[in-house]
């Protein structure tokens, strides 16, 4: 019996593991307002993204990756679905492949904006 028990927790844990991340855990809208990626083999990359909440106008969350290898920012009007935890902002996104992923993005700084005409008041 503990044969059997051990066969299905190690036949479960994958599966547990491969689950493909649901759009609706995700509700809220965030906005690319702007972006920006720098990066040289020395410094590695700097990918930074300023996030407006569809319904919070008037703050902008700034979010930044940091680190060596690629990383990618979304274009400018683009609308993502994600969910804030404690210091960051998750994002679901598909990769090129179509496949959904969660991306975490640390929030490195907020910015108050005047939601009419996009600049602080």
């Amino acid at each position: 019996m503990k044969h059997l028990v051990l066969a299905l927790t190690i036949l479960m844990i994958p599966a547990a593991w491969a689950t493909t991340p649901n759009e609706s855990d995700y509700p809220v809208k965030y906005e690319v307002m702007n972006t920006s990626a720098v990066g040289s083999w020395m410094i590695g990359n700097f990918c930074t993204m300023a996030l407006r909440d569809q319904a919070n106008p008037g703050m902008a969350f700034i979010v930044q990756r940091r680190g060596y290898g690629s990383c990618h920012v979304c274009d400018s009007g683009t609308v993502l679905h994600g969910r804030r935890e404690k210091n960051e902002i998750r994002l679901f996104v598909r990769d090129e492949k179509g496949k959904p992923k969660i991306e975490h993005w640390p929030i490195t700084g907020t910015v108050a904006i005047n939601p009419h005409t996009g600049v602080k008041p």
